[in-house]
């Protein structure tokens, strides 16, 4: 099972657990479920630097970045969610990092064929000397 296949399985698992719910529920639960997440990063970044005296190291920053993976999953699952279960979201998330290491100038890049604003669709391909449109569109697709 690949992990697109996993995160859908998954996203389609915790749908059907809520099935006897109003489909916006559903939607607002998915949603803040990110938030739950994050909040749980926040006390395991408190307790592994201690930041509570009471209560002193709780936490270890394996700990930190284990709850960050989680709001990552969340994340990626209500996408799969609001996108109909399509298994396109690792892909979109995967095009989503290249598009802001390039808009950022962290990744070398012709700038004549990226604008800061994103990647338009109707943007011929072959305005991209570098490759980096054509890999953009190629994760943006899932073929990749």
């Amino acid at each position: 099972m690949t992990p697109n296949e996993a995160l859908v399985a998954l996203s389609k698992w915790i749908d059907a657990s809520n099935a006897h719910r109003h489909g916006e529920a559903i939607l607002w639960g998915r949603v803040s479920k990110i938030g739950e997440e994050f909040g749980e990063t926040v006390q395991a970044l408190i307790g592994a630097t201690g930041q509570n005296p009471r209560k002193g190291t709780t936490h270890s920053f394996s700990d930190v970045l284990d709850e960050l993976l989680d709001v990552a999953v969340t994340a990626l699952g209500a996408y799969e969610h609001i996108s109909g279960h399509d298994g396109i979201a690792l892909h979109k998330l995967n095009a989503k990092i290249v598009q802001v290491a390039v808009r950022s100038g962290s990744v070398p890049h012709d700038a004549k064929c990226f604008q800061s604003k994103g990647v338009p669709d109707d943007m011929p391909s072959d305005l991209c000397d570098c490759g980096t449109l054509a890999m953009i569109r190629s994760f943006s697709k899932g073929t990749i």
